[in-house]
């Protein structure tokens, strides 16, 4: 029997705390985008109470890299592993160290190089004078069809509010009719704004001159093209649905990755892309195309214009692309983003711990020893929620290495990857954890579902990997996903963390399993509606995290109710319809 030295357990966290933590805003946060995002701050915490200095913290789904780099700031080593080589590419990224003073001279070189190829398209003219000045970003506007007349306009001219909104129905300007915007049929539009910032002192917001309208609609440029990704979406036939991101309406004419992307800023990506390959440096090269992936989503046609978030924002874990949407000056992103990517160099280039990254299936973890990990943590996809691979084929497109989507721990309709496939890559994945991770530890399992009978699968698989489910809390996760953003009252906002133990052989200790009577859902309800004490935020999306976690350690005794029944019934105790 291997004896255990690490005395840390679960029950030495403040687990409250859990449901404030968040860490969105932090320099680890904002370093690079991704479509789901740990808290940095919660992963901090339980990377701190369940493991030691100098120890060993082990990612098997790694997406973002948050685990990784919260590893080594906490002085400890971390294996960060993934099917995605993007997301490998941004994990191994996050904790590369190099030189600030190189990395920021060379930045600075790149950028000056693009925009002597480039000057023509990012220039504008200020108006009133005879200075030229590099536009911020444009406002673009599709045009759409009428569902009564079929008359074609301008989305801009008839459904923007006062205050820059778009309205969800609004008046035909031909037929008078009322219309509805999600049932417009959509066709490319104009730039209908541009913005720029004169000498740094105030922003000046112009309807496009002629000059502006040709650069938008026919960028090109008279010199040799460096080379760019020429993929069809998902390597399908052009003219087809590509994927279950797919949709009609608004990805009809996007059939290759450069689809994303306003013709201008596809040719300014090109020359930026080429110059970094250039960089002799390994480590400085790899942190500035970080920069460059980091870039990408923001100089896309997935920026959604939303005045009162500062006009810029996009959908997390989508593809939608928005009738009204901004093109940004790239260079000024790739400028900003080099600015983030800094900062946590700052903070990582000091510790001495090291991250080393593996690209493969968490089912497979064979590069890595029996009873070799300390600490495993990880937020692995939630079945059919997030379709990664499909998400992460713009970068990979650039990086030109691709995710094996037979391998991919999704239920994926679109490629007919059921529930099946997706729970038996979860059990492969907890039994490769069970055999890496030393007895006595712990694996802290993110995880978030509607999905009654996926919460079922999963806790039958936990009980197959011979894991002991010890703890199971709700944690504020810190980047919410689309259907977090849009159903606030249907989705659980808060993931909850199940704590698993691996015990030594067969013996189990008592004091790590919670002993508790178990309750009916409703009397769980009912306790909680009294603990608000009148408070009318209704927290919702926290009540149900917390239920599903009683539910896992088997606090309620009844069937697991889906979280519509849950808020009905949280209604009815509080005396609402």
């Amino acid at each position: 029997m291997i004896k255990q030295k690490f005395k840390g357990i679960p029950s030495e966290i403040e687990w409250e705390k859990f449901e404030t933590l968040s860490g969105k805003g932090s320099t680890v946060y904002n370093a690079h985008p991704y479509h789901t995002k740990l808290s940095f701050n919660i992963c901090q915490t339980i990377i701190s109470k369940l493991s030691e200095k100098d120890e060993i913290v082990l990612d098997p789904f790694c997406g973002s890299g948050i685990v990784g780099v919260a590893a080594i700031l906490e002085g400890r080593d971390a294996v960060v592993n993934d099917l995605s080589p993007y997301a490998i590419h941004v994990a191994r990224g996050l904790t590369t160290k190099a030189p600030l003073i190189a990395i920021k001279k060379n930045a600075k070189r790149i950028i000056e190089k693009v925009k002597k190829e480039v000057s023509p398209l990012v220039l504008t003219n200020i108006r009133n004078s005879d200075q030229d000045i590099e536009f911020s970003y444009l406002i673009w506007s599709d045009y759409v069809y009428c569902s009564s007349c079929n008359s074609k306009f301008l989305l801009w001219d008839v459904a923007i509010r006062s205050d820059g909104s778009i309205k969800k129905e609004f008046n035909c300007p031909h037929c008078w009719e009322l219309i509805q915007k999600k049932a417009l049929k959509r066709s490319s539009g104009i730039p209908v704004e541009i913005v720029y910032w004169n000498g740094g002192k105030a922003q000046h917001r112009e309807k496009p001159n002629k000059d502006d309208l040709k650069k938008a609609l026919e960028a090109h440029i008279d010199k040799q093209m460096p080379w760019f990704p020429n993929e069809s979406m998902l390597n399908a036939k052009p003219g087809t649905r590509w994927g279950e991101q797919w949709r009609k309406g608004y990805h009809e004419e996007i059939t290759h990755v450069r689809d994303f992307f306003s013709k201008r800023n596809w040719i300014i990506l090109a020359f930026l892309w080429d110059e970094i390959k250039k960089v002799k440096d390994d480590n400085i090269r790899n942190l500035l195309k970080l920069c460059f992936t980091g870039t990408l989503v923001n100089v896309s046609k997935m920026v959604r214009y939303i005045p009162s978030r500062g006009g810029r924002s996009n959908t997390p874990g989508t593809l939608y692309c928005p009738s009204v949407w901004l093109e940004q000056n790239p260079l000024l992103v790739f400028e900003r983003r080099i600015e983030k990517i800094c900062k946590l160099v700052e903070k990582t280039g000091k510790t001495k711990n090291k991250t080393v990254a593996i690209t493969g299936s968490a089912s497979n973890l064979n590069i890595i020893a029996d009873n070799s990990i300390d600490l495993i943590v990880t937020d692995p996809p939630f079945g059919a929620n997030i379709q990664y691979a499909e998400l992460n084929f713009l970068p990979e497109a650039w990086l030109q290495e691709f995710t094996d989507i037979r391998n991919e721990a999704v239920e994926n309709p679109f490629r007919e990857q059921g529930r099946q496939h997706y729970i038996g890559l979860i059990e492969g994945s907890l039994h490769e954890m069970y055999r890496v991770l030393k007895p006595g530890r712990y694996a802290a399992f993110f995880f978030n579902t509607t999905d009654t009978t996926l919460w079922r699968d999963l806790k039958g698989s936990f009980k197959k990997s011979g894991f002991k489910i010890i703890k199971s809390i709700p944690a504020l996760k810190g980047h919410a996903g689309w259907n977090q953003v849009r159903h606030q009252e249907t989705v659980a906002g808060w993931d909850p963390v199940i704590f698993l133990w691996k015990p030594y052989g067969q013996t189990t200790l008592l004091h790590h399993s919670e002993s508790k009577n178990q309750i009916c859902s409703r009397k769980f309800i009912s306790e909680e509606v009294k603990k608000s004490n009148g408070d009318e935020t209704y927290p919702y999306q926290l009540w149900y995290s917390r239920y599903v976690s009683e539910w896992f350690k088997d606090g309620i005794e009844d069937e697991l109710l889906n979280i519509t029944e849950f808020v009905k019934i949280a209604k009815e105790e509080k005396g609402l319809k």
